[in-house]
């Protein structure tokens, strides 16, 4: 009796070492698709290095967090009611100016 849990712990550990292989060798191609895809879409591999290069930079990274929390915060802002604070155009054109956009 006590082989045969041995035998069933065997079984399962063999069965989950084979799993996990198959499940490495599924993501390693996949991972090599994904990447090929990813550089077809920028162009070719001479744009791929570049938009690393971009996406890795500090000045690209802070102006994506400033626009993350622009969004975030335009989403959680009460929106307010702006009908009755309309304010009417200053600008004012008199005949004279209408006269000369009609003759144009």
């Amino acid at each position: 009796m006590h082989h045969e849990g041995k035998k069933d712990i065997s079984m399962v550990l063999v069965a989950l070492s084979a799993i996990t292989v198959l499940l490495t060798l599924y993501v390693g191609f996949f991972k090599k698709d994904a990447l090929s895809l990813e550089t077809m879409k920028v162009g070719g591999p001479e744009n791929m290095v570049l938009v690393q290069q971009l996406y890795n930079s500090d000045a690209y990274k802070s102006q994506q967090t400033q626009a993350i929390q622009q969004a975030v915060a335009s989403i959680t802002k009460p929106t307010a009611d702006t009908t009755d604070t309309a304010v009417p155009s200053a600008t004012t054109i008199d005949k004279a100016k209408i006269e000369a956009i009609k003759k144009a």
